[in-house]
Formats: structure tokens, sequence, C-alpha cells
């Protein structure tokens, strides 16, 4: 745990926002996904990012007007700068969560929990049953998970981290307990650097 904070600390403290391989100012996959099944905004149904770092989905959900919104990441200097970047309000309302989402233990149910980045670390069976068991309690019934690991033909490690690659067999079965998947599509995200990462967005629904 010590080992992967100073990991990201580090990259957090040395690069741009703009330089690290998963920049994506625009989310516009992921807001695609939420869109279908969140197409307004409501009071009590709540999200949350895991692995949120700079924030930039979550900026953008909140001027959307979604506005029960949790970022989590591991990293306390990517949410500090996140705050530091967007509206005073939306950082004065955003519920940040600086922890390691295998030890999150959340207050409420969200509605809809969303993973670009943190899900494909996990690459010991113990650690991908706990991340289950973790998001399985926290999204209520009939709630939403909607997650974008890196694909079959994805890279094999990413910040010098090894992953773990998904198809969506392998989706399926990891999540076949408490969820529902209900589409996929394979997702082609171009570096700040220009190389190309294969990426698998999927949606799935909590059982009732």
């Amino acid at each position: 745990m010590d080992s992967l904070k100073s990991h990201w600390a580090t990259v957090y403290n040395t690069k741009a926002a703009d330089s690290v391989s998963w920049f994506q100012p625009n989310p516009e996959p992921s807001l695609a996904l939420i869109r279908q099944v969140m197409p307004k905004p409501e009071a009590q149904a709540c999200m949350i990012d895991i692995g949120a770092g700079d924030a930039y989905l979550v900026e953008t959900l909140w001027q959307q007007g979604y506005h029960c919104l949790t970022a989590l990441d591991i990293s306390v200097e990517a949410l500090a700068r996140a705050q530091t970047r967007i509206n005073e309000t939306a950082a004065r309302n955003i519920e940040w969560v600086v922890g390691n989402v295998l030890d999150f233990n959340p207050s409420r149910k969200f509605r809809l929990w969303h993973d670009r980045a943190a899900l494909h670390f996990l690459t010991t069976p113990t650690d991908i049953a706990r991340y289950v068991e973790i998001a399985t309690h926290a999204i209520a019934p009939g709630g939403w998970l909607v997650l974008a690991p890196f694909a079959e033909n994805g890279p094999e490690k990413c910040s010098g981290l090894p992953v773990q690659r998904y198809s969506m067999r392998q989706l399926e079965d990891t999540f076949a307990q408490g969820f529902t998947p209900v589409m996929h599509h394979p997702y082609a995200h171009i570096t700040p650097g220009g190389n190309t990462q294969h990426f698998l967005y999927a949606l799935l629904q909590r059982n009732a």
C-alpha cells in the first residue's frame, strides 16, 4: 500500500495532467454510457469515479448538473490538483476520498460506479475478488457499473505497473454473482505521446 502511494505520488508530482498516458480531457466514451442510464441529474442518484486522478470526468459531470458525486483516488496529490483546477463550488461540494479502492468503506449507496483507472491494476485473484465485493456492496440494487479496463490487445503495463487485460467474457465471469452485462464496445485511446491504447468499455447492471 505504501509503495503504491509513493508510486502515484511521484507520478502526480512530476508529470503534468496532459502528459500522462491516460489523459482524456473530454471523457465522452464514459459520458455516453452514463447518459444512457442516467440521462438527467437526480438529487439522490449518486455517482462515484474510482481512480479519479485529475477528475476530468467528475468535473464534466458537475458542469452537466450531476451534483451527488464522489471522487476516489489513492493519490492525495491527484485529488488536490483537481480541486485546485475546478470550480470552487464544485470543489467544495464533491466528496473527495483519498485511499485504495480495496480499503474503501462507502457511507452511502451509489446509483453508478465508474472505473477507467483502477480495476486493471489489480492482478491477483484475491484483490479482484475484494474489488467485486466492495463494488457489489456499494452499488444500489438496480444501479450501474461502468468499467473501462484495458482490452485483451491493450498494453501489458501502464505507468510502469503490470495490468490485467480483459475480454468481455472475463468481465462477465468476474462480476457474474452480482451483475448482468448490458452492453460493451472497444475503444482506441490515443495517448498524448501519440500511442494507441485499447480499452474495453462495458456497462453492467447490479442485480436487484
